[in-house]
């Protein structure tokens, strides 16, 4: 019992945190300063919905309960992942907030590669293992946009 509402916890945080994710460049997409990121940040809203799917059909299926397998000694715990995105800065340079986003998917791929590490069945495995994968892409695509940007 206690095992799955531990599992379920760190579910809707991840979920939580996609969400935070899609708002942050929901409202960067929005602002006139960011329009000629704007392929970039499309893509990056697509992809957040798309985590938020597959965390939310992983939380459906109700087998991820061995998460929670004992460690062994000397093993890292999960990453820590804060749900929180910040508040986006209406005056911040493009730089700074592609650099905010930059930090917050790099939370996001330790944490997903970090629980794909400690799960024993092969589907929930696969899951973090692609979102993982997918939020490195995330970090690749920041970086580039950055040099674009950065004086």
């Amino acid at each position: 019992m206690f095992r799955r509402l531990l599992i379920k916890i760190v579910l809707e945080r991840a979920i939580a945190f996609e969400e935070g994710a899609y708002r942050f460049y929901e409202e960067a997409l929005a602002r006139s300063a960011m329009s000629d990121t704007s392929a970039l940040l499309k893509k990056l809203l697509a992809g957040e919905l798309l985590h938020r799917m597959k965390l939310e059909e992983l939380q459906r299926r109700g087998d991820v309960e061995p998460l929670t397998v004992s460690l062994p000694r000397g093993a890292r715990e999960v990453e820590a992942l804060s749900e929180e995105w910040p508040p986006l800065n209406p005056w911040a340079h493009k730089a700074d907030v592609l650099e905010t986003a930059l930090r917050k998917e790099a939370e996001a791929y330790r944490f997903y590669k970090s629980l794909a590490g400690k799960t024993g069945i092969k589907a929930v495995r696969d899951v973090f293992a692609a979102l993982s994968s997918e939020e490195s892409a995330h970090v690749e695509w920041l970086k580039e946009e950055i040099k674009k940007v950065s004086p």
